[in-house]
């Protein structure tokens, strides 16, 4: 793993510590074949910090669903306790506590509580936010696969949960995902043309005069993850203020030494993934 090629980032007025690996640090996996090696990697990076315990969602999924941290099984315990075994989008976290995910294009999200000291960190992709229209044959808008809360509704609740009072007091952060110029969902895709069809029309719906925001580009349906999050924030009562985004793109950013790719990317057809390290301090 080539340490130097790590991003760091401190985030949420600097309660938060992101750190981010891609290409040039290793083809990140902690749920299959290869988990040994890439958890042994992880032990080595983290071992350092000043980190109690790490929460390793199974993200995969995609279902939404956020919980706490006691709620995961700890699976390993040799230098760092490392808990998983739950299959969830997102984690509530405490101070010293750490999330990480292996992600290609999906954006992870952090909800973050100044008062309560406490985040909840969580992969929030396409179907995370909105659904699948995939596995609908057609229909009217309303007849698409909806979840009924999105990750970012169920992050809200979590919080509250926890004692959150107002939603005027988070901050969000949007870390490392696909622009949405570079997420296209073709309408004459000869599988899922009618499908992406059916997402661009609920889009419209759920967003009223803000969807162009969500919609980048109408005629090749391509979609803004960074645009949804925000509005579904927005909706909750976060200011647009206390949302922000590091603006990398997993599609098109490069290396300027090498001009070489700098994340991995699903939608290029990449196998591997970026490491996402989330950290509360």
């Amino acid at each position: 793993m080539n340490k130097q090629k790590l991003k760091h980032v401190s985030v949420c007025n600097d309660a938060i510590e992101i750190t981010l690996g891609g290409k040039h640090t290793g083809a990140w996996s902690f749920h299959g074949p290869e988990q040994t090696y890439w958890r042994k990697e992880l032990l080595d990076l983290l071992s350092d910090r000043d980190i109690s315990r790490v929460a390793l969602p199974k993200v995969a999924a995609a279902n939404s669903s956020v919980v706490e941290f006691d709620e995961l099984k700890l699976t390993s315990s040799r230098s760092l306790p490392l808990y998983d075994s739950v299959e969830a989008d997102g984690v509530l976290v405490s101070s010293g506590e750490a999330v990480v995910l292996a992600t290609g294009d999906c954006p992870t999200i952090i909800v973050y509580s100044p008062k309560l000291k406490k985040a909840v960190v969580a992969h929030a992709g396409r179907h995370s936010l909105i659904g699948s229209f995939r596995d609908i044959p057609g229909g009217a808008p309303e007849q698409g696969k909806f979840l009924p809360d999105s990750v970012v509704s169920q992050a809200i609740l979590r919080l509250r949960a926890a004692g959150l009072s107002s939603t005027n007091d988070l901050l969000v952060h949007i870390a490392l995902g696909i622009d949405g110029d570079s997420f296209d969902h073709p309408l004459d895709h000869p599988i899922y043309g009618e499908a992406n069809e059916r997402m661009l029309r609920r889009i419209r719906v759920e967003y009223m005069q803000n969807w162009r925001n969500c919609i980048v580009d109408a005629k090749r349906g391509a979609i803004s993850l960074t645009a949804l999050i925000t509005e579904q924030f927005r909706e909750h009562g976060v200011p647009l203020a206390r949302i922000s985004h590091d603006g990398f793109d997993t599609a098109t950013d490069r290396l300027k030494s090498t001009n070489d790719f700098r994340w991995w990317s699903h939608r290029r057809g990449d196998k591997g993934r970026n490491l996402v390290i989330v950290h509360v301090l």
